[in-house]
């Protein structure tokens, strides 16, 4: 669907209508049309919206050489194109003249009902007759490559649909219905040079976001959506564009270089969305997550999403690090670690912390294992018994990063030379079985790096094939890591200051 965007802001908001009226030079029998667009509503789930008098509000415009297909239940259809003459007034609607491709659709004896699509020219799409019910075909492609950026304010596959009945009158009003989702993205530049992005892409760990799905134009029900398969992204290529990709401007912190477009998704509603964006080579992505809770955004089907995305350094290939402390937190009831309390199966809460989702202690159900202090936590099974579930702690990240770090750094110290550790990545957070049926990669808290003070610094890397499927794994993402107090002899506790994790 070909139509402007024009934002009062920096964000997109509610559809309004445009008036679409024919040409005044058609035969006596043809049928002449006017046409208006439904709402499409807005939802704000991540980032925050600009309003314009409290509530935010889109311009839908029509745009020169759009194309509306209408069909009549007498048999006969036609294609309509758009001139676009825009009313220069205060609610800035454009308006336009429709004229028919062809011969037109006449008027026949009695009534009528009139069904219409829009966008009509769209390959693979259709609108037409099957079993008596008039079905209008979407196809929504995997890639999108505008031409120039007056066409990122476009939405060329945004597709409605309209139906009337009616006798014979002097014009037969049409009302579009959308049926698609939208995303709405406001890139923001906080650097002072510019950045030249070459695509953007939005996907869905589950459900397809491209493909090809009909509505029922006499109801308005949508068929079966694509399967996910290999159609769970949508891109937009920016290569076509003058200077070979879409330059955000530079900015600051305070005031960012901004830019705004909208990809079309299949008229799903989705929960697990991951944006990557590109440049020069180099591909950064990130999941659309509360920073709070870590729990994925929830974008409803049928409703045009704002998302504001922070650009992130493409000067290097890496990410930057990011510490876990584990001293100076909470305990999941609140209590301030510091007191050399024994927790049992709390969480420990470490606030405004980006990368973690929850850090929580495993243990057996007898023993309690985890000890809070101000500047680390011990883990150790403290009722001086040899039990095969040794304490641990188990770290839930956000998933901020879709890839396999290069390294993890784990800062410790240990009772004696014969304590060891065990580390697991990418296992299950909830529960930590036995230390005799671990898939685990054992490291001497004696080995290591000495750091001073009886502190060591234990380094795991990313490897192709690790050793029992325990360590790192290079092409796989990091989700949860945990670490477990594996040694052999009972009441050794190790202390955990810091974990390091590498891009």
């Amino acid at each position: 669907m070909k139509k402007y965007l024009i934002f009062a802001s920096v964000v997109a908001c509610l559809a309004v209508s445009g008036c679409v009226k024919a040409k005044k030079d058609f035969a006596d029998d043809q049928v002449s049309f006017s046409a208006s667009t439904g709402t499409l509503d807005t939802r704000t789930d991540y980032g925050v919206d600009e309003t314009v008098g409290g509530q935010p509000v889109t311009y839908v415009n029509w745009v020169g050489g759009d194309k509306i297909k209408i069909l009549s239940s007498t048999g006969s259809s036609d294609t309509y194109t758009v001139s676009e003459v825009y009313d220069g007034g205060n609610q800035r609607i454009s308006k336009g003249n429709v004229t028919p491709d062809h011969n037109g659709i006449a008027w026949g004896t009695g009534t009528q009902t009139f069904y219409a699509m829009y966008p009509a020219n769209v390959s693979g799409s259709s609108l037409e007759f099957s079993d008596m019910t008039c079905v209008m075909t979407c196809v929504i492609p995997a890639t999108w490559t505008p031409a120039n950026e007056t066409e990122l304010g476009q939405l060329p596959y945004g597709y409605m649909f309209a139906k009337t009945t009616t006798t014979r009158t002097t014009s037969v009003s049409l009302t579009f219905d959308p049926k698609f989702t939208a995303f709405t993205f406001t890139l923001k530049n906080p650097t002072a040079s510019a950045v030249t992005l070459s695509s953007l892409s939005l996907s869905s760990a589950s459900k397809a976001m491209n493909g090809t799905y009909t509505v029922n134009t006499s109801n308005g029900n949508i068929g079966p959506l694509p399967t996910a398969e290999s159609n769970k992204s949508i891109t937009v290529d920016f290569t076509s564009l003058t200077g070979g990709g879409l330059t955000v401007p530079a900015g600051t912190t305070a005031n960012p270089g901004t830019k705004t477009f909208t990809l079309v998704a299949v008229p799903d509603s989705f929960n697990d969305l991951t944006v990557a964006c590109t440049s020069s080579g180099t591909t950064k992505t990130r999941k659309l997550k509360q920073k709070n809770n870590g729990q994925f955004y929830s974008f409803a089907a049928g409703k045009k999403h704002n998302i504001a995305i922070e650009l992130p350094d493409f000067s290097s290939a890496s990410e930057p690090p990011f510490t876990i402390p584990f001293g100076g937190g909470t305990s999941q009831d609140g209590t301030a670690l510091g007191f050399s309390t024994s927790y049992t199966n709390v969480e420990l809460v470490f606030p405004d912390d980006t990368y973690v989702k929850s850090v929580g202690c495993a243990m057996n159900s007898n023993h309690p294992s985890v000890k809070g202090y101000a500047t680390h936590v011990e883990i150790c099974d403290y009722n001086n018994q040899a039990s095969t579930s040794k304490g641990g702690i188990y770290i839930e990240l956000q998933e901020s990063y879709y890839k396999c770090p290069s390294r993890v750094e784990i800062e410790c110290s240990g009772t004696d030379n014969t304590s060891t550790i065990a580390v697991m990545f990418n296992t299950d957070g909830a529960s930590i079985p036995g230390a005799n049926t671990l898939s685990k990669y054992n490291v001497s808290v004696s080995s290591g790096t000495d750091l001073g003070g009886g502190h060591k610094k234990l380094t795991f890397t990313a490897v192709a094939s690790p050793p029992n499927g325990a360590n790192l794994k290079s092409n796989e993402e990091l989700q949860t890591i945990k670490i477990i107090n594996n040694t052999s002899l009972p009441n050794k506790p190790i202390s955990i200051y810091s974990v390091i994790v590498y891009y």
